[in-house]
């Protein structure tokens, strides 16, 4: 089922979902020869922390019997998030320092 909707978003768009815009910006924070294990290690993160939510959800769903607490929590998480992406790149850019042989 997931197949054929990337497939058709794929072609609708003229290019492929999610990953590229997030290689690239991998391989300009941590280079090109570096990128493979990086984004590796992103991509597990991603997936850890996608669990640990839906299962702390669960458990205030058990808890208190609704997802209210949940939701709200996961809102004031994305707001934090979407504050944090406005400062991507800003910091100084750290040059390397000449080697005197």
């Amino acid at each position: 089922m997931t197949f054929p909707f990337s497939r058709s978003f794929t072609a609708s768009t003229g290019s492929p979902p999610c990953p590229p815009p997030t290689v690239k910006l991998a391989t300009r924070s941590f280079g090109e020869e570096n990128v493979g294990i990086y984004f590796g290690w992103i991509s597990a993160a991603h997936q850890r922390g996608a669990a640990s939510a839906a299962w702390i959800a669960g458990l205030i769903r058990v808890d208190l019997g609704d997802y209210f607490l949940a939701f709200t929590l996961a809102g004031c998480l994305c707001i934090i998030a979407s504050v944090m992406v406005l400062f991507i790149g800003r910091g100084t850019k750290l040059q390397p320092v000449p080697v005197v042989a």
